[in-house]
């Protein structure tokens, strides 16, 4: 009987879970909507300006990421199929315990910009941290613009160059 109560009680305990999984997922694929919303948004109104709506739009949807991946250890391993199928890119080390949630922002024009969300597990908690977005450099001129301050832009390092100088015994 004991035996019977405490396997109910596992299996009404981890279907509210995925329920409660659903549910995330259903939240951040409408945040996640949003972007695509306003990255082809061709209305006018003086009132909107869809390029700060989509960089808001990305903004909540990184918040939104960070929260339920940080406080969920279950979305380590949690498909998240109707966003993977919208575009966010999920990639999953082979040991389950850590995870990149990538995407197109969608403000670089012809460029693409992507946020990264960095989820990792750690006995049985889970962190998620994103790395400040760092503007990209010109390539042309490695870190500096004419003024001599940091320039704007994209950020491209050149590869080191090694030489390599066998010994000689």
């Amino acid at each position: 009987m004991r035996y019977f109560i405490t396997m109910s009680l596992l299996f009404v305990l981890t279907t509210i879970s995925g329920q409660h999984l659903k549910k995330i997922d259903k939240k951040l694929n409408a945040t996640f909507g949003k972007i695509d919303y306003w990255s082809s948004f061709s209305g006018y109104n003086e009132k909107i300006n869809p390029s700060d709506s989509l960089e808001n739009a990305n903004d909540l949807f990184e918040k939104m990421l960070l929260e339920y991946t940080s406080s969920n250890s279950q979305t380590i391993s949690y498909s998240f199929k109707d966003l993977a199928d919208n575009g966010l890119k999920i990639v999953t080390s082979e040991s389950g315990l850590f995870r990149i949630y990538s995407w197109d922002t969608s403000t670089g024009g012809t460029m693409h910009y992507y946020r990264n969300v960095f989820q990792y597990k750690e006995g049985t908690k889970v962190f998620s941290k994103t790395f400040e977005r760092i503007r990209a450099l010109p390539a042309t001129n490695i870190g500096l613009a004419s003024s001599g301050r940091p320039a704007t832009g994209n950020f491209v390092q050149k590869k080191p160059q090694y030489r390599h100088t066998p010994k000689i015994s």
